[in-house]
């Protein structure tokens, strides 16, 4: 399988170095910082820092008639230090929209050929530039602080105390940046680590929807994972160290060994990019962590992962981050370790390795194919029309995804919803690879009852109410969640398969 032919496959997630394959991608992006440094605004702009497109597909050119919507990229722009921010969060919520206004008023002033459209939103700005697609938000510098919980102590001590919010938000303005340059750096020095890793990574991506694994392994986690294989080997006494994989097959191969070999019960993921701690910097973060793993491993992640700036174990990993509960842990060792058996067992080939990106659907009860090209229907077009005064693109709308979310949201305590997001290298085109989502039954699903309150309840689409001694509650029906979904789903779902009860 060469190299030209993986680039073929799809639309890669990559993290933000692998973007240089893309040749217009640099100086688009590199025109559109210099535009926002060269406004006159309130507050000087200090850095325009692109997320890493690892957070979601790459983005495709400029839309024609009846293509899918556009995928954005996230941009931040971040200001200088200043007493003129409020010390308040709804006044800062308040003050942004205004930093939109104000960019969008000066964009207007500059040539197309340096920004071709834009528009301002209440949280944030979208730009299109030479074909791609910006979503742009404001980045005050004290915004984490005052999204924290403020507590005063005795003697007038002011405290804060990190919040889910603010930890998010964090997460995804300090840390992914971070991490991002670092795997950037991490192997820029060598042109054909670059090439490799970013195929390899491709293939991983792919084999993890393709086996209904993409969520719950979300795109920084395994971009994270996969990302130790070419770090430094481990200086641990008694250590078997590899050199990193030297071809996009041997970093996927190995990327499933690493996940089906690994006791993540018992064992935490150093990741200790360009050096940033020492060697008994790493010894005694990862004492630490088995410490924690040791004492309280309820109160952690089925994966523990840390890196020189997130040393918790969590950040990336636990169930609100995008990591995977234990069950589906458990389900992804066992399918890396038949991929493993499958391959040791004969010569690879291209034939076997195409293989493993097919997904047994015969355990799931009800299985959905959802058509990509069923979304130019009469419903998209409509739906284009709407947005186009105000964006003349469809941006970030993904029907099927939105589906996958409700169906997700409906069921999440009478079945496991998952989804394929892609096509898979199955070699042939066949409605096998449409967007796909799997849903199995718990098995009292249709006999499990919820207290229903005609006051404080909604009826939940697929449920019916029934009364039993004198008090309502609902339950699960099949026939009425299947009539939902076929109604719900009209246009959109190509094939709808049942198993029998």
């Amino acid at each position: 399988m060469t190299l030209r032919r993986l680039r073929r496959m799809g639309n890669p997630r990559q993290i933000l170095g692998r973007l240089c394959r893309l040749r217009s991608f640099p100086e688009v992006f590199d025109g559109l910082a210099r535009t926002f440094r060269s406004l006159t605004l309130p507050l000087p702009i200090t850095r325009v820092t692109l997320l890493p497109p690892c957070l979601s597909d790459l983005p495709t050119p400029r839309p024609r008639p009846c293509d899918s919507p556009v995928t954005s990229l996230k941009v931040h722009i971040a200001f200088e230090r200043s007493g003129k921010w409020p010390d308040s969060l709804p006044a800062l919520m308040k003050l942004k929209p205004a930093f939109y206004l104000a960019i969008m008023k000066q964009l207007s002033h500059k040539p197309k050929s340096e920004v071709q459209h834009f528009r301002a939103f209440s949280d944030h700005l979208l730009v299109a530039k030479d074909g791609f697609v910006f979503r742009v938000t404001a980045v005050p510098p004290n915004e984490v602080a005052l999204r924290q919980r403020t507590v005063v102590l005795p003697g007038g001590v002011i405290h804060r105390y990190p919040t889910a919010s603010s930890k998010a938000y964090h997460r995804e303005t300090v840390l992914i940046p971070r991490i991002a340059s670092a795997l950037e750096r991490s192997v820029t020095e060598n042109k054909a680590a670059i090439q490799t890793e970013a195929a390899g990574l491709s293939l991983v991506d792919h084999w993890l929807s393709s086996q209904f694994l993409s969520p719950p392994f979300s795109p920084p986690l395994f971009s994270l994972l996969y990302a130790s294989l070419f770090l430094r080997p481990s200086h641990k006494e008694g250590a078997v160290n590899h050199p990193p994989p030297g071809s996009p097959p041997a970093a996927f191969f190995r990327f499933l060994h690493l996940l089906q070999a690994t006791d993540f019960h018992q064992t935490p993921i150093i990741l200790n990019f360009n050096d940033e701690l020492t060697e008994d910097g790493v010894l005694d973060l990862e004492a630490a962590l088995l410490t924690k793993m040791t004492s309280g491993r309820t109160s952690l992640p089925p994966i523990v992962l840390a890196t020189p700036w997130d040393t918790s174990g969590d950040v990336w990993s636990r169930s609100g981050a995008g990591g995977p509960s234990k069950m589906m842990l458990n389900r992804a060792q066992a399918v890396s370790r038949a991929a493993v058996r499958s391959l040791a067992a004969v010569p690879p080939s291209t034939k076997r390795t195409l293989a493993l990106f097919r997904a047994d659907l015969s355990p799931y009860d009800l299985v959905l194919h959802v058509g990509l090209t069923t979304l130019c229907s009469s419903a998209m077009r409509e739906l284009q029309r709407q947005h186009i005064s105000q964006f003349p693109f469809l941006v970030d709308v993904d029907p099927a995804e939105e589906l996958f979310d409700f169906l997700k949201a409906t069921l999440v305590d009478v079945a496991m919803v998952l989804r394929r997001s892609r096509a898979t290298f199955t070699g042939k085109s066949s409605s096998s690879e449409s967007y796909v989502i799997a849903i199995m039954w718990r098995p009292d699903a249709f006999t499990r009852r919820f207290p229903y309150n005609s006051k404080t309840s909604t009826l939940r689409p697929g449920f019916i109410l029934e009364e039993l001694d004198g008090k309502w509650s609902t339950r699960l029906s099949r026939d009425a969640i299947l009539t939902w979904i076929q109604t719900f789903g009209k246009g959109l779902i190509q094939h709808t398969a049942v198993k029998e009860k």
